[in-house]
């Protein structure tokens, strides 16, 4: 489902249309940055967010005025507790985040990484591992999804759905596939609606 305002948008994966749309991948980690460590998460906006199976909550980054965050925190929900975790390589507000329950992983893609946010946005994909708290970044191949910020994106089939949000373009309106087994990008098709910033997707069954 696509929320567009107060509308909410139905499409099956086999509905999407052939299209193509690329864009270069962006660059590796910045490992000369100091560290960001809290006791506590501090007050912001525009984190990525994603949930594991179990109900715990992952939430990465943000921006605060003009101060952008890279550090990545877990919610136990059984506990009720917050948690520091190991920060991202880069700061980073507004990406795309998904769990991958089967190989308990956790992805992230593009948002952007200073102000202002539309001359800093990317394109790159990176892996967090729960069990080794290891950020990586993943090479891939294929046509690569154009930079981005405020896209939605869910794991299914072994598989990276990502879908809308502010580009390059006036909008992003195509739907992108990243298949873990041969990490290759690939365009599905074109939403007839076009998504700007405050994308939502959810996976209910096989829909998207």
């Amino acid at each position: 489902f696509f929320f567009k305002q107060k509308t909410a948008y139905e499409m099956r994966i086999s509905d999407w249309s052939s299209d193509v749309c690329s864009s270069d991948l962006q660059d590796e980690f910045n490992g000369n940055v100091e560290p960001q460590t809290y006791s506590a998460m501090s007050s912001r906006a525009e984190m990525g967010f994603c949930y594991s199976s179990s109900g715990d909550i992952y939430a990465m980054g943000g921006v605060l005025s003009t101060t952008y965050y890279r550090d990545f925190w877990k919610y136990t929900a059984s506990t009720n507790t917050w948690s520091q975790l190991a920060q991202f390589g880069t700061t980073r507000s507004s990406p795309a985040m998904a769990f991958d329950n089967d190989n308990n992983v956790i992805y992230s893609f593009g948002g952007s990484t200073s102000v202002p946010a539309a001359n800093s946005m990317r394109n790159d994909l990176y892996k967090y591992d729960v069990s080794t708290n290891v950020w990586s970044l993943v090479s891939t191949s294929g046509v690569t999804p154009a930079a981005r910020l405020h896209a939605s994106m869910v794991h299914y089939d072994n598989k990276l759905w990502l879908f809308g949000s502010y580009s390059t373009l006036p909008a992003a309106n195509t739907l992108s596939v990243f298949d873990i087994s041969t990490s290759t990008w690939s365009t599905l098709g074109t939403s007839p609606y076009p998504m700007a910033l405050g994308t939502s997707m959810v996976l209910v069954g096989t829909e998207l």
